[in-house]
């Protein structure tokens, strides 16, 4: 139980910095290391005893945050005041942290305001990538609808692949519908191939979109031919069928083909140059 430990830290750290600095660091990584929530309620408190110093916190915020690492894991109590105090900060590192934890920690408020880092073209790449990444380990129904947002705007974005990407490994209701618009609206080839192998990835997403495609609101033609041989090597015989009726009959390359494929690709790439 952490809890004698905690306590212990949270008298002395205020007064025993740079030491405690590194102290109350691990102490919030080796809590979030238990895996059990409750314990989390206790890291929070010993955060909001030690407020006042502003190093100290960014510390044990920085702690937390590197502990949801191994798994995002949320306190078992309202923890929204807190956070929300964190976040207005003057401290730039309590900020940023504590930005990260609401998100992780599913505030609804934070991911929105994530979602629009997302959709602000003025925005360098790198700080939307980084806000990619910190959504990306979040599966409330807030990042699932903010994905949608994203995937509907990812046809004009730089990022847009990245975006349809960690879509489809979210999922969602309205994701599948989001993607069939980018496949119908995006003028850019990487971006359609990639929102049809999301579609492809997952079998309701699939027949929706062999749907759209036999009621003539998706164009089959281009249609990716990777992503035809996943449909044609399904396991779902309805899929395969559907596939065929909406694409024509897949026919594989033969085996000489499939040889003289291989050798060429082997020569390419381990040949030496003329």
């Amino acid at each position: 139980n952490p809890a004698g430990s905690i306590e212990w830290l949270s008298g002395i750290a205020p007064t025993t910095q740079p030491l405690s600095l590194v102290l109350s660091h691990k102490a919030m990584r080796r809590v979030c290391d238990t895996r059990e929530a409750k314990n989390l309620d206790l890291a929070v408190a010993f955060c909001d005893k030690i407020a006042a110093q502003d190093v100290l916190l960014a510390n044990a915020l920085s702690g937390l945050v590197k502990g949801q690492e191994g798994g995002i894991i949320k306190p078992t109590k309202d923890v929204s005041a807190s956070v929300a105090a964190w976040r207005t900060s003057k401290n730039d590192d309590v900020r940023r942290s504590a930005q990260q934890l609401a998100v992780l920690w599913g505030d609804p408020v934070a991911i929105g305001e994530l979602v629009a880092v997302l959709l602000d073209s003025s925005k360098p790449d790198a700080e939307r990538i980084a806000a990619l990444q910190s959504l990306r380990q979040v599966k409330t129904d807030a990042a699932k609808a903010g994905y949608a947002k994203l995937v509907s705007a990812s046809v004009t974005s730089s990022i847009g692949e990245e975006v349809i990407r960690a879509a489809a490994d979210l999922g969602g209701d309205e994701t599948p519908g989001a993607l069939l618009k980018v496949v119908q609206t995006a003028a850019f080839p990487h971006l359609r191939l990639a929102a049809f192998e999301a579609l492809a990835s997952r079998e309701t997403w699939a027949l929706a979109m062999l749907d759209a495609i036999a009621a003539g609101k998706v164009s089959a033609a281009g249609f990716p031919i990777t992503v035809r041989r996943q449909l044609a090597a399904s396991p779902n015989q309805a899929l395969r069928n559907q596939a065929e009726a909406a694409l024509g009959t897949w026919k594989d390359s033969s085996a000489d083909t499939k040889k003289l494929i291989a050798e060429k690709r082997a020569a390419c790439l381990d040949g030496e140059p003329d």
